[in-house]
């Protein structure tokens, strides 16, 4: 298959795109053939080095695409399900992950940091690590999702532990965070109030529902 993948950190000169072997899943494991995947700031700080990146590393964090094979013992998917993928990696029996905040997980990675992402045609990822994708969206609109959702959900819900009829802000209403930072709180019932550096930044950011 083929691949978008590098051999070292740099600039964007040494990103590759070449042929590496599919990935066979493993029992618990799910083949996604990607459809669609999606940039995030992580790829650039992987490529440009952060300590402990296994090389060489497909780039990554975020896609969609078709179940095309299962694992003996995965039970809530099948082959030809519309999926998302979770980059979050995660043991699943630790003592974060048993009350339910996988993203403390002691062995915690992302794929494209930790593992092989999703800038290539098939990814084999765990079970855990696909959901049912909206027959409403896309698969280019469900590979924007999950990191940026995930991050902004986690500080409004978990941490902020947000209401309605609170007041949000949101600072940088238009990068990937913020901009799911609005629709959740929005969602929830907050006002919510978002800057913007310029009038399109604003105005962008009162479309999606910023006060």
């Amino acid at each position: 298959m083929q691949a978008v993948r590098i051999h070292e950190h740099g600039d964007a000169g040494i990103v590759q795109y070449e042929s590496v072997p599919e990935p066979k899943p493993k029992i618990d494991e799910v083949l996604v053939q990607v459809k669609a995947a999606a940039m995030n700031h992580l790829d650039l700080w992987v490529r440009r080095g952060i300590p402990g990146t296994p090389l060489p590393m497909i780039l990554g964090s975020d896609g969609s695409g078709v179940i095309t094979q299962v694992g003996d013992d995965v039970t809530q998917f099948q082959v030809g399900d519309n999926v998302c993928i979770q980059p979050l990696i995660y043991c699943g029996h630790c003592r974060f992950c048993s009350r339910g905040q996988e993203n403390y997980c002691d062995t915690i990675g992302f794929l494209g940091e930790t593992q092989n992402g999703t800038y290539c045609e098939y990814i084999a990822v765990p079970e855990r690590n696909v959901r049912l994708k909206p027959e409403h969206i896309s698969f280019e609109e469900a590979a924007a999702f999950p990191l940026t959702s995930q991050t902004a959900y986690a500080m409004l819900i978990h941490r902020s532990k947000i209401e309605p009829g609170e007041t949000v802000l949101v600072w940088g209403a238009n990068s990937g965070v913020g901009t799911m930072a609005i629709q959740i709180a929005k969602t929830i019932g907050c006002r919510v109030i978002a800057t913007g550096s310029t009038e399109k930044k604003r105005i962008h950011a009162a479309a999606i529902g910023a006060d």
